[in-house]
């Protein structure tokens, strides 16, 4: 089965089994009517010098050509413009558009209308066939036929027979952004007609909803500047949105997860440059946030900003498949005022409610838990910080590792020199090594040379990690020396590393569990093994 997210998963949820198959148009065979009425209008047009909506205009005064031309209908139940743009004809198809266009605004309109929206016998409608041309070429003039389409109020979301609808099959399995734009200039295009143009089967499957509306928006990011995103955020921060309108926009960008990496939309966000698209996108999380809490805010507002806090670290704190938290997304990206971003909405502090109770005393101290398996379970910032990847790297191994200064600048903003001297020398990634042990390649080869002997890491895999300690950014080992300098100095001034300790529990750092274990003669079940046959050798070392 393919990955959720994956191209091989969304080509699996086209609308039939055939639908976005290339395969060569095949001209159909008009009806005798339909056949009779092209002809006509072909042979008047190729006396006139005028534009084809103008003949038409003029040709359709003529009662007899009135009858005609709605009445005509060829084999599958189609009209003379669905008929054009099943043959893809799209000048001739634009030319009847515009026609269209001109009379709605008549006395002829309801006709107009019911023409434009005739259906098939298959239950498709102009979009369908409309959908079937942008599908495969987005050419000027059939943008320009959705334009008028739009205009004129024909729904793109109805399906056909086969449970199919227009808009789904321009989001679907490739998302044709010329076409879908259009849409965004000409109308506001909403999530709840986006999901309602799905086929029933996707509707009644959560996660495979998630994966398919995840699906676009990534899409959206990577290959369209993130137009559709920012044009459901104009909605959803308009004050004439309802809040449970604006909750299940939301849910969509902060808790449907999608892709290899099943990751929310707002991961995926920041790792792009689209710096203004992340601002608002945190917008809506901080209005959702207090909307969320505003019945609690009007009793008790020292709770409802606590309750705050929680609902923030949960979306904020969501890491991937691969254990790849937000700062660690940020720091790939080189991103160092995101980091800034998502840590500014997050307090720095144990969430600590004060409930009354009656006594004099001023009441009861109830701890409020954001995570429960962090090291540091009730302070959000310090529980986000401490996240680790699958290879036990927080995100200040990470920036180390990747040279990224500013990223840790930002990282240690606000941060106790305790708590610092903390996550610097005291906790390991699942290999041994401390953000202190990436600095300098001699202390790092003898903790790798442990594991190889150990047999939980191969003696490629070291010699990469070794090779990348050793082109360490120099500017990076002399910020990370001065912080630890700064930071043995308040420690020695305040009775040393058994008195002064962190604002967080090192032995809940499983990291730090699985070196006890291991100190222990316990041999962790999931530890990597070499190659069969791979000679057991150190690294090398470094200067």
């Amino acid at each position: 089965m393919a990955p959720p997210g994956s191209s091989e998963s969304l080509s699996s949820l086209s609308m039939t089994d055939e639908a976005t198959a290339t395969q060569p148009r095949v001209k159909p065979v008009p009806s005798p009517q339909i056949q009779a009425l092209d002809t006509e209008i072909r042979a008047r047009f190729g006396r006139r010098t005028d534009s084809l909506e103008s003949f038409l205009g003029q040709w359709l005064m003529l009662d007899e050509s009135q009858s005609a031309f709605f009445a005509a209908r060829s084999t599958q139940g189609e009209n003379y413009l669905q008929y054009l743009l099943s043959a893809g004809d799209i000048t001739m198809a634009l030319g009847v558009a515009r026609m269209c266009a001109t009379f709605a605004g008549t006395t002829d309109s309801a006709r107009i209308v019911a023409f434009l929206n005739n259906i098939d016998r298959g239950g498709n409608d102009m979009w369908h066939y409309l959908a079937a041309n942008l599908t495969e070429r987005e050419d000027e003039d059939s943008l320009e036929i959705a334009k008028l389409l739009i205009q004129l109020d024909i729904d793109y979301c109805r399906k056909n027979d086969k449970d199919e609808s227009p808009l789904a099959r321009l989001l679907i399995p490739e998302v044709k952004w010329q076409s879908v734009n259009s849409m965004l200039r000409a109308k506001t295009l909403t999530l709840e007609e986006i999901e309602r143009s799905f086929p029933d089967r996707v509707l009644n499957d959560p996660q495979l909803r998630g994966e398919i509306m995840t699906g676009v928006f990534f899409s959206d990011i990577i290959n369209n500047q993130g137009r559709l995103i920012l044009h459901m955020l104009e909605q959803a921060l308009s004050p004439r949105m309802e809040n449970e309108e604006r909750a299940a926009i939301a849910r969509v960008f902060f808790d449907f997860l999608g892709g290899k990496r099943a990751e929310t939309v707002l991961m995926r966000l920041v790792e792009s440059d689209l710096k203004d698209v992340l601002e608002r996108l945190v917008q809506l999380l901080q209005r959702v946030t207090d909307e969320a809490t505003a019945a609690a805010a009007a009793i008790d507002l020292q709770l409802a900003k606590a309750q705050q806090q929680l609902l923030l670290y949960r979306r904020l704190g969501r890491r991937n498949r691969l254990f790849q938290s937000m700062l660690h997304k940020c720091i790939a990206a080189d991103k160092p005022n995101y980091i800034s971003l998502i840590l500014g909405m997050l307090r720095n502090e144990e969430l600590v409610v004060l409930k009354r109770n009656g006594r004099s005393d001023g009441g009861d101290r109830e701890i409020m838990v954001v995570d429960k398996s962090s090291a540091a379970p009730a302070n959000p910032t310090m529980a986000l910080l401490l996240q680790q990847d699958a290879r036990g790297n927080t995100a200040f191994h990470s920036a180390v590792l990747t040279s990224r200064l500013e990223c840790l600048r930002k990282l240690f903003f606000g941060l106790s020199l305790i708590d610092s001297y903390a996550i610097i020398k005291r906790i390991p990634n699942r290999y041994g090594l401390t953000v202190s042990d990436l600095m300098s390649p001699k202390d790092a080869y003898g903790k790798l040379s442990v594991e190889i002997k150990a047999q939980r890491l191969s003696v490629e895999d070291a010699q990469a990690m070794l090779n990348t300690i050793k082109v360490g950014d120099r500017r990076v080992h002399e910020y990370m020396a001065e912080a630890l300098r700064k930071a043995e100095d308040v420690i020695a001034r305040t009775g040393g590393s058994k008195v002064a300790k962190p604002t967080f529990e090192l032995a809940r750092i499983p990291t730090v569990q699985l070196m006890l274990q291991q100190q222990a003669g316990a041999r962790p079940a999931a530890a990597p093994q070499p190659p069969a046959g791979q000679p057991q050798r150190p690294p090398a070392a470094g200067r």
